[in-house]
């Protein structure tokens, strides 16, 4: 029952004609500065398998994007480069060799969540990560990745506390001047 079940999901993988990916056949696709779109599944789940599945339908339509799986047993250690929280389930990671930016999306569970990035990407919607100083900092101390949101994060704050700054000091410098003045005009 149980090589039954493994040769049944083998033949469901190789059905959809979607490429399991290692660091080899990455490097190759690095060469052509394309977008590799990468789902993470556990082969044994059969769940994960129909999120793979879904996938393949789009390969025809989009292109421009590669389509591959890792599988989340064996190639651990290719996931553990991208600092994965969760690699219980399945997720996507999609690298964009031309601009040398990326996107990570954890615990997928049905169909729409691809389908939603899928379109993101087509449309150059999808907020990339670009590994700045910026985007580290901000997923060291929050462990989120806000991509490049974070930027306008950053500047979003800095532009509050410039005007919170500049606030106080102007209140601070007129009390003083007032002080000064008083101090000057009064009568002993």
């Amino acid at each position: 029952m149980f090589w039954f079940i493994i040769i049944c999901n083998f033949s469901i993988i190789l059905n959809h004609e979607i490429e399991k990916l290692n660091v080899t056949l990455i490097k190759k696709y690095e060469g052509r500065q394309s977008i590799l779109f990468m789902i993470y599944i556990n082969p044994l789940n059969k769940t994960q398998l129909k999120l793979l599945e879904d996938i393949s339908e789009y390969k025809e339509i989009f292109k421009n994007i590669t389509f591959g799986y890792i599988d989340l047993i064996n190639d651990i250690k290719l996931l553990d480069y991208f600092k994965l929280t969760n690699t219980n389930d399945s997720g996507v990671i999609v690298y964009d060799f031309k601009n040398k930016q990326f996107y990570i999306k954890e615990e997928i569970s049905n169909y729409t969540i691809l389908e939603t990035i899928i379109k993101e990407i087509n449309y150059k919607k999808l907020n990339w990560n670009t590994n700045s100083i910026i985007e580290k900092i901000f997923y060291l101390v929050t462990g989120k990745r806000y991509g490049k949101l974070a930027k306008t994060y950053l500047s979003f704050g800095l532009c509050l506390f410039s005007i919170i700054f500049y606030t106080g000091m102007n209140i601070y410098s007129k009390r003083m001047e007032r002080l000064a003045i008083e101090k000057r005009f009064k009568i002993k």
